[in-house]
């Protein structure tokens, strides 16, 4: 670990990890940034959003977020998200919080590991969902006749196809799509008024906004030359298009991981061009993926590319109270 260039307040940890799960390899992520910096620059309002159902110490007080004259936060996506607090995002983003085989898993690299990602992990994580051991119809992008799949063969296709890991496409699924055991975002119904027949797995375009299923069925619905198979008018092209998007505008590019999906400190459009707004989705995802492996890894030679920031505090960022 001296010779990854990992601080002192990280090794702990990693020594425990790697003493249970002495395969893993763990690679520091030099970014180069300050980390005062960086957190600041991911406290900016609307940047990280968190629920307003969160007590008060984790969601943002500045004038631009929140409004002391009534005591209530301005929404920014949906009906419930407001403002990550500065001590939220710190947490959250903090790489040493989640030096753990809980969520560890926000640091693996996300390209396709045939050998190790498998169907019976991907049905793992849709347990739960309605996709587990369902079927849909779709039509065949090459010859045109119409057939069905089941969910979970589709995401195995995808990760073929787009070279990302098949479990952290399942994941993304059910972090932005699925809201229950039973039930789904009208994003992946296909019966939408404004875009009927038009499907949106990964909720990619659905920026934050009052009406963020509505922007992204607008983009999935996009006839532009059929980039990533668009307009996803299938199951099938929303799961297999929506891969290939995020392999090659988000790994492709060096975000990665999954924190770095979230978190982008890399040199690529910094602090911007990040998937998703929630500031806890990296850590959820980490949860998700735990469970698809379901100890299958633990001799497996996964490799984690943890951040590490200039100027960290000695400590590690606590929870906000």
């Amino acid at each position: 670990m001296k010779n990854e260039g990992f601080p002192e307040s990280y090794k702990q940890s990693l020594r425990a990890l790697h003493s249970a799960y002495p395969y893993w390899q763990f690679k520091a992520y030099k970014t180069g940034l300050d980390w005062n910096t960086a957190v600041t620059e991911e406290s900016k309002t609307g940047v990280n959003l968190i629920s307003n159902a969160r007590a008060k110490a984790w969601k943002s007080t500045e004038k631009d977020a929140y409004d002391a004259s009534t005591g209530k936060w301005k929404v920014f996506d949906g009906s419930t998200w407001v403002a990550a607090s500065k001590a939220a995002v710190a947490y959250f983003m903090d790489p040493r919080n989640y030096l753990n085989d809980r969520s560890i898993y926000m640091f693996e690299l996300l390209e396709y590991q045939s050998q190790y990602q498998t169907k019976s992990g991907v049905n793992t994580i849709l347990s739960n969902t309605p996709f587990y051991n369902k079927k849909f119809s779709y039509t065949d992008v090459n010859t045109g006749a119409a057939k069905t799949m089941y969910y979970v063969t589709a995401f195995m296709e995808a990760a073929k196809i787009s070279k990302a890991s098949p479990y952290h496409l399942a994941s993304r699924v059910k972090q932005e799509v699925v809201t229950s055991a039973t039930t789904t975002s009208t994003a992946v119904t296909g019966t939408v008024s404004s875009y009927p027949g038009i499907y949106n797995f990964y909720n990619i375009g659905a920026t934050s906004s009052s009406t963020p299923v509505l922007n992204g069925l607008k983009w999935a619905s996009d006839k532009k030359a059929g980039t990533y198979l668009r307009p996803w008018t299938d199951p099938y092209r929303s799961i297999v298009g929506g891969a290939q998007y995020i392999s090659s505008g988000y790994i492709a590019k060096g975000q990665n991981t999954c924190y770095l999906e979230k978190f982008n400190v890399t040199s690529y459009k910094r602090y911007s061009h990040q998937y998703m707004t929630n500031v806890e989705a990296a850590y959820e995802e980490s949860i998700k993926t735990k469970k698809a492996y379901a100890g299958m890894m633990d001799k497996s030679p996964l490799v984690f590319s943890i951040p590490v920031y200039e100027n960290m505090p000695a400590a590690n960022s606590p929870m906000p109270k």
